[in-house]
Formats: C-alpha cells, structure tokens, sequence
C-alpha cells in the first residue's frame, strides 16, 4: 500500500527550453492526498524548488481541493488557494501574490466551462498594495480555447491600486480577446495579446 500523501516531482534541472521558446529550470513538486482526485476533500499541493520561467523566480504555494461533485448536473467544485506567491525579476524586485477562488467546471455536451470566484492581494513590484476581486463570474469555456482564446469570454474584474478602482470587462461570451476597462472618467476597449 503506498503511504499519503504521495508526490510527483517535475524537474526541469539546469534549463529546458519549451518548443515556444519558454525555458524553465528547477523543480514542481506535488503532493496530493487520497486515492483518486474525484473524491471530495482530495487536495494536491504545489510548491517549489529553486522553479524559474524565462529568468523569473516562482516561490509559494497553491493548494487545489476537490469541494464537491454534483453527478446529476455534471459539475465539479475546485477549491483553489495561493499562499506566500512571490515572482523574483533578475534585478531582484519582487511581486506577492494570493488568493483564494472557487472554479466550477461544468461537462456538457459542448465541452466544458468553467466559472471562477474569488479574490486576490498582493504587493506590486513599486511596493505598491494591490486587491482584485472577481464581481460577475469568469466564464472559460472549451469552445473559446479550441480557438486559441484563453482568456474569459464573460464576467467583470475588479482591481483596485494606490486607491484607483478599476473594472475589466471580458465581453458578452464572444470568443474573442476584447475586454472593456473601465476607470475613474472613462472607459476603453483593449485587446488582449
């Protein structure tokens, strides 16, 4: 019988470079609880070890718990927490990060979709406090990715930074990489790289 929690490690060692052109180099580990992940309460834990992408340093710790399976509307309820994130640029100036969401993944007959709750804090690399907070729900869905659209198609985003309230519009649930930001005076349309 293997002993909990069990781990994988992903070491990327001294560099490997992606067929995009993003190096890594370090360690993922994971640590994960229960037998199957399908079963509510079962949580995988990240961490890392000396973990850097394109020169950057990732520390912290993400914890993903399996919140609950609703098998007659086929949907999932992923927990998800950020402890102690913290990105390490070259010239040593760091951003904090935390959070704490809720992202529901629903399978249907088209695909999936997922809604994501929650909110996040953390510290700009200025030193400046940051918060956001997600207002209307985060709508990702499968059809959207196959385009190559990653990013949400529906929900609102708020931001709040040095004490400017800003919101983030992602659409109307076209597939499409628009977003409306709103700000203190006025309003404009982005599109997203």
């Amino acid at each position: 019988m293997t002993s909990l929690p069990k781990k994988i490690i992903v070491d990327f060692g001294a560099g490997c470079t992606s067929p995009n052109g993003v190096v890594r180099k370090g360690k993922i580990l994971l640590s994960y609880t229960g037998s199957n992940f399908l079963f509510p309460g079962t949580s995988i834990v990240t961490t890392f070890e000396g973990y850097e992408v394109n020169g950057l340093k990732i520390q912290g710790t993400r914890t993903i718990t399996n919140g609950g399976i609703d098998l007659l509307n086929s949907k999932v309820t992923l927990n998800v927490k950020i402890e102690n994130g913290l990105i390490t640029w070259p010239d040593n100036q760091t951003v904090t990060y935390s959070s704490t969401q809720v992202r529901q993944v629903s399978l249907g007959s088209s695909g999936y979709e997922v809604s994501v709750t929650g909110t996040a804090s953390g510290k700009s690399r200025e030193g400046f406090d940051y918060t956001a907070t997600v207002l209307e729900p985060l709508i990702i869905n499968e059809d959207c990715a196959r385009t190559g659209v990653y990013i949400p198609s529906l929900g609102v985003l708020g931001f709040s930074f040095q004490n400017i309230s800003v919101s983030v519009n992602y659409g109307f649930g076209t597939c499409d990489k628009v977003v409306e930001i709103t700000y203190p005076g006025g309003a404009k349309e982005v599109t997203l790289d």
